[in-house]
């Protein structure tokens, strides 16, 4: 009789098995499915979660007649580039994403790091990737050092799904990806004023429109980059936005915000209001680039230090902090539990800093009493 390894604890799954000939588990379980596999001479037949049930009837039914296509080239279906393997992957991800294993925007990242990849490595047959290969993908794509590590991942996953099916007989090359940290520092809202002052006259005016509102609202970028004219309700000064967390709505109290909004409203909202509050497309604006080169730009020409557009949403953060706000008020507004707050948002400033030590009396000594600091030759 099997014993727990610590007495209280569960039992962990036995895993299951197959009488029928070619199928076994894989991985699992995972919702009270495994991961099943059907072979059939060394060719992987299907593969899939499923119930041990179901997965004996697949077997069955592809096992029946395992040559039906036998007067195909037994190769044909087998990747020999790396832009046919991340195809299939893909095709098999989106069958994920249709059933709704995975979140959309899950998808859209896997997507969007399949077609960086097919357009630089794609036509590579897989036998001559190299190293040295993925080094000249690092070095010439131009892009952000953490989306070359997610692109490389992706790489990965791709790789472990085609050795699961009996697709791939070695291991593709790796590559380490050390990530370059962007700024990190937390502007005053005097700073950020410096540097919308610089931004009107930027040659990108929707840069400014963008600072502004994440400023204002604390929301991330892509929550504002996607909010649409339909989304604001400027008599009451509210703004829907769907976040990670799902939808919620974020108050602007800044009258000159809205007075502004409401004279662009009268351009955009009444005559399009499926159009972007910013003014360009969520695809323009996603562009990380083109968004944080002005940003730059405007920072050294108002003297202040480097900061990302997510450093004003960790501003917001504090300032909620700083004001004491109730915890569920916070969550709402900001859109994360109050101890991510705590954990990666709140930066205490240095006059927050000097007032605690000073409410706090800090190294006060005695009234009245005076030592006398030793000399140390």
């Amino acid at each position: 009789m099997e014993v727990p390894a610590r007495l209280g604890e569960p039992m962990p799954p036995r895993r299951p098995s197959s009488s029928v000939r070619g199928l076994s588990v894989v991985r699992g379980p995972r919702s009270g499915l495994w991961y099943w596999r059907v072979r059939y001479h060394g060719r992987t037949l299907w593969a899939g979660w499923a119930s041990k049930r179901d997965a004996e009837r697949t077997a069955h039914r592809l096992l029946a007649d395992p040559e039906a296509d036998a007067e195909k080239d037994p190769g044909a279906d087998l990747p020999r580039t790396v832009g046919e393997l991340l195809r299939g992957w893909g095709r098999a991800q989106r069958d994920r994403y249709e059933r709704g294993e995975i979140h959309q925007r899950t998808w859209e990242a896997k997507r969007g790091a399949l077609r960086r990849l097919d357009r630089v490595i794609g036509a590579v047959q897989l036998h001559a990737l190299t190293s040295a290969t993925l080094r000249r993908y690092r070095d010439g794509s131009g892009l952000a050092s953490m989306t070359i590590r997610a692109d490389l991942g992706v790489l990965r996953q791709a790789e472990r799904w085609a050795t699961e099916l009996g697709y791939l007989d070695r291991a593709l090359p790796r590559l380490r990806i050390d990530a370059k940290r962007r700024p990190v520092y937390t502007p005053t809202i005097g700073e950020v004023a410096a540097v919308l002052a610089e931004l009107e006259t930027c040659r990108h005016p929707w840069v400014w429109t963008l600072v502004r509102l994440l400023a204002a609202t604390g929301c991330r970028y892509g929550e504002i980059a996607g909010l649409r004219w339909s989304d604001v309700d400027l008599g009451r000064g509210w703004l829907q936005v769907e976040g990670k967390t799902g939808p919620r709505r974020v108050p602007i109290v800044d009258r000159a915000l809205l007075d502004g909004l409401r004279a662009a409203a009268i351009v955009c909202a009444l005559v399009a209001p499926h159009r972007y509050v910013i003014g360009v497309a969520r695809s323009t604006s996603a562009a990380w680039s083109r968004s944080r080169v002005p940003l730059y730009v405007a920072c050294d020409a108002a003297g202040v230090p480097r900061f990302s557009p997510h450093a004003l949403r960790r501003m917001v953060s504090t300032q909620l902090l700083e004001a004491g706000v109730a915890v569920l008020t916070y969550e709402q507004i900001m859109g994360h539990r109050y101890a991510v707050a705590a954990r990666d948002y709140a930066q205490a400033r240095d006059g927050a800093l000097s007032d605690a030590a000073a409410r706090s009396g800090l190294g006060a000594l005695p009234a009245g009493k005076v030592i006398a600091l030793r000399r140390h030759t």
